[in-house]
């Protein structure tokens, strides 16, 4: 394979839907379409990528964070803030830089991807940079690595078990073959802390969570730090390398792991992980294939190798379809199938299933395979339905986040929350819709004046969820 700026295109990730909000404001008393519903008390937080031009770093997982937010209380939107997530890099180009050692320097990271709460502290989360804890009014108060013991930086992307409180994550090296699996109990301290090797500096960018493993997704996404004078964000997809999926016992060890091979893929983002009656590990996540890999990490400003597949993309995402694993951990075979072939993102469930069997899976369906609107799709696994929200030309739904009701009976009580992007400076809002009807009308729009970059993860944040 040839990674050179010969035979490998850019396109641009800082235009068009991604094109960047430069300014920090504050809205208060904004109009809703609809109504609010009264229980709804809390903080929508969206994180997301938001390239300063004349500080390009020359890759969307390297620009400066900004998180995007609305206060919700009282059947009101009292406020919208931006803000930048201030890590030390913020005013500079953000890039991965590493002392002899192989150590990466903090100093020029930047945090742009997820924002979760956990012990009552709202994380901004990227596998590039260490945690960065912000204020509920989105001011950054600095790293956060859970009282200095996490050994580097933690993906985006942890799992909450709702039995326990915990979060299970895992960290990663960009340079060397290892992994670390933490598990960070309901109060916020670390408390299990495992190191194992792999074959190669993975990727690690999602993982799954059941009730008696964490999925460890090893893929032929590698970081190969010799080509960062070529590649800002040097992850490359090897062909050499085949897909695995990896169970690890809840606070086990690397030699724990049992491996089983996969068709070659990238597993971007899990809607949840279960284990069966028959006591078979199912995974469903998202899946991108090698061709899809390129067209897409070209977009966000990667280099690649398949020259011949690259083209443009509607939505200047990987272009990812829903995907299902069932894994035996007696044998260690595997069943895949795909669950839906279009063009889908960013899944999302009721929390409270999670590490069990849900039914419902509700996710962004994007232009292409013969779809030419953006939307928001609702399965039901037990049923085999799906329903379909399509969206205005010009209007793009970004990742749902399932919030249940207080009353809630069925796993689809409560509300979808997802913040729309306008295109061609049309203006954003915020859309919440009842979960169990997303066809129906929308139960409330939260309008902005002003259109929004489009992001990558939020999270709903209940008021009771934080210290008072």
């Amino acid at each position: 394979m040839s990674y050179s700026p010969a035979t490998s295109r850019k396109t641009s990730y800082a235009t068009g839907i991604m094109e960047p909000m430069l300014d920090e404001i504050t809205l208060t008393n904004l109009p809703v379409a609809g109504a609010i519903p009264p229980e709804l008390a809390g903080r929508y937080f969206r994180n997301g990528s938001n390239a300063v031009p004349e500080m390009d770093s020359g890759h969307a997982f390297l620009a400066p964070g900004m998180i995007h937010g609305i206060r919700i209380r009282d059947g009101k939107a009292e406020w919208y803030r931006n803000r930048y997530v201030r890590t030390p890099a913020f005013g500079t180009k953000g890039k991965l830089a590493f002392d002899e050692a192989g150590r990466q320097l903090q100093e020029f990271a930047t945090n742009n991807t997820d924002v979760k709460v956990h012990g009552q502290r709202i994380l901004s989360l990227s596998e590039q940079c260490v945690p960065y804890e912000m204020s509920s009014e989105l001011d950054t108060l600095g790293p956060w690595t859970f009282g200095g013991k996490l050994r580097g930086n933690m993906i985006a992307h942890p799992k909450h078990d709702p039995a326990t409180g915990a979060l299970h994550a895992f960290g990663y090296d960009m340079g060397r073959p290892i992994v670390d699996y933490y598990v960070i109990d309901a109060e916020g301290t670390l408390v299990t802390d495992r190191r194992f090797e792999v074959d190669a500096p993975m990727f690690l960018h999602d993982m799954a969570l059941t009730e008696h493993y964490v999925v460890v997704y090893d893929t032929p996404a590698t970081y190969d730090l010799n080509l960062l004078p070529l590649n800002p964000c040097p992850i490359v997809w090897n062909d050499a390398r085949p897909s695995r999926l990896g169970l690890l016992p809840r606070h086990g060890t690397g030699t724990d792991i049992r491996w089983t091979t996969t068709t070659a893929c990238w597993i971007p983002h899990t809607a949840n992980a279960y284990e069966d009656a028959e006591g078979n590990v199912v995974v469903d996540a998202t899946r991108v294939d090698a061709s899809d890999w390129d067209r897409g990490w070209a977009g966000l400003g990667g280099l690649v190798a398949h020259q011949h597949s690259i083209g443009p993309t509607t939505e200047l995402v990987l272009e990812a379809s829903l995907y299902r694993w069932t894994m035996n951990p007696a044998t260690g075979t595997v069943s895949e199938e795909y669950l839906d072939d279009r063009v889908v993102e960013f899944p999302a469930i009721n929390h409270a299933f999670g590490t069990g069997q849900h039914r419902y899976t509700y996710i962004v369906g994007y232009a292409g395979r013969g779809r030419t609107e953006t939307s928001l799709i609702k399965y039901d696994r037990n049923t085999g339905r799906n329903w379909t929200r399509d969206f205005p030309h010009g209007q793009v739904p970004g990742e749902p986040e399932f919030v249940p009701a207080p009353d809630a009976r069925n796993e689809d009580d409560g509300w979808i929350i997802s913040m729309v992007t306008g295109k061609d400076g049309q203006p954003s809002e915020l859309i919440i819709l009842d979960a169990s009807d997303i066809t129906g009308p929308a139960t409330a729009r939260v309008v902005l004046p002003h259109r929004l970059p489009y992001g990558f993860h939020g999270s709903w944040i209940p008021d009771t969820a934080l210290r008072t």
